[in-house]
């Protein structure tokens, strides 16, 4: 079901071809192997040293870690889902949502800000202009247009998605020149969130790096979104917080990869002996370069958190696997269900980004070995993002001239801060709180601090009713 990652020759972008996605599946004529080879292969099958798997799922718009403890003497196949299988969870800035009883989270935003110490100047910006601007206007979009990126958007170093002519085009093993994720200037998950959210700032000013997963993938349908991204990796470079576009990758997975290590510090689950192995979950269908990418991030990632007294030696244990596949063997481990060889499996991954539906043929039923699609893949854009897209474009219409709300002379605000405030709870808690099957038109409330009545436009005090 996952293979070890082998880079192979340097891969150009000019070079890629369509057929050239990674396939993450076992091929029938290979099902057959030497038990005594795996064993010296792999590491998790030594039941003679402690083991730890720990398995990152990068998403587009979350992302999560899962791990596994494998004690002296314990095989591989012996591993329960429900009693050895758990959760990173605990993360940094998470809020309690004010209404209703929530899990706690265990996936965390894939969300990255390179705070560059002009925050507080972006904010007396915001503070100037609506001091100029109380009257209500119909082109005020609250945004600051002072940036520098404005100009330099389509300079050299921005004209393609992900290389710049800089990091895919030279070796993408090359370690980059600027040191580890300075942790002290940047802010990841929901501490982003949280941050702008208490200066007030709208993302357009504090531009930090959202939905960066696709700005690996070739094609119309992230068009805009590396588009919106370009400026800000330029930005980026020119500031000398990133020395080529790889490094947010990097940066990101040493934030996860951190907060993991205290997380399985405190619990007494990793010591210094541990023999860990890393498995990285990547679409079922993906760019070679783009496996490379993220291979080469991880790796520096381990070596710069220092996982284990191994670590040099940890980032060899690295194996991926596809998400589809993942996400299966998951279901019918949870599911106490078998699935048998010759059997045919449909896979329906509703993602950030995409709705993924991947039909697959098992070879194997213990372990699930799935072979390659038996139709074609699809997908479709149309993730859970895009309803946090839809949601905040509502409100900014049904708030534009509300202008109460953000020109506070105490408290400097934006319709758009004002707005994505509101977005983020969301988001976070009210969305998994709603039961659509049952709602059948059913009003959803929204709580707005400060709104006033206003019975034509469906506003309450403090509260506005979305239809």
């Amino acid at each position: 079901m996952y293979g070890h990652i082998d880079a192979g020759p340097e891969l150009l972008y000019e070079d890629m071809q369509e057929d050239s996605d990674v396939e993450m599946t076992t091929e029938t004529n290979n099902v057959e192997t030497d038990s005594s080879d795996e064993m010296y292969n792999d590491p998790v099958s030594n039941i003679e040293t402690e083991r730890l798997v720990i398995a990152i799922d990068f998403g587009t718009t979350f992302s999560s870690v899962a791990y596994a403890q494998l004690p002296i003497g314990m095989a591989p196949e012996d591993v329960d889902l429900a009693r050895h299988v758990h959760c990173i969870g605990k993360f940094k800035g998470y809020e309690v949502p004010a209404k209703g009883l929530l899990e706690p989270p265990q996936a965390v935003p894939s969300v990255l800000w390179y705070d560059d110490g002009q925050t507080e100047s972006w904010r007396n910006i915001l503070s100037n202009s609506n001091v100029h601007n109380t009257q209500c206007s119909d082109d005020d979009d609250g945004q600051d247009h002072t940036s520098s990126d404005d100009d330099d958007s389509e300079d050299q170093g921005s004209h393609s998605h992900f290389d710049d002519r800089n990091a895919i085009r030279r070796p993408i093993v090359e370690r980059s020149k600027v040191p580890p994720a300075a942790f002290g200037s940047q802010r990841w998950g929901f501490d982003v969130q949280r941050h702008l959210s208490h200066l007030n700032l709208p993302r357009e000013d504090a531009q930090p790096l959202t939905k960066f997963k696709l700005n690996l993938v070739l094609g119309e349908e992230t068009d805009e979104v590396r588009a919106e991204l370009r400026p800000i990796l330029t930005s980026l470079k020119r500031k000398g917080l990133i020395d080529q576009d790889a490094d947010i990758y990097r940066h990101f997975l040493s934030h996860l990869l951190r907060h993991t290590k205290e997380q399985l510090q405190q619990s007494n689950q990793l010591h210094q002996h541990t023999i860990l192995q890393f498995v990285l979950c990547v679409p079922a269908k993906w760019p070679g370069n783009a496996c490379q990418v993220m291979q080469t991030a991880l790796e520096e990632a381990v070596s710069d958190i220092g996982l284990s007294r191994n670590a040099s030696n940890d980032v060899c244990n690295l194996f991926l696997i596809s998400e589809p596949e993942a996400a299966a063997e998951c279901i019918l481990a949870e599911a106490s269900s078998e699935i048998y060889s010759g059997e045919t499996v449909v896979v329906l991954d509703a993602g950030g980004g995409t709705i993924d539906a991947v039909t697959y043929r098992c070879v194997n039923s213990k372990p699930v070995r799935l072979e390659a699609e038996v139709v074609p893949p699809d997908s479709k854009w149309c993730g859970a993002s895009f309803i946090n897209e839809r949601y905040e474009k509502k409100l900014l219409q049904k708030l534009e001239r509300e202008t109460y709300l953000w020109n506070d002379d105490v408290n400097r605000k934006s319709l758009k801060s004002v707005v994505q405030k509101l977005t983020t709870a969301f988001e976070n808690w009210e969305k998994k709180l709603a039961d659509v099957a049952e709602r059948d038109g059913e009003d959803f409330s929204v709580t707005v601090e400060g709104l006033r009545q206003k019975i034509n436009k469906d506003f309450f005090a403090n509260n506005l009713e979305m239809r």
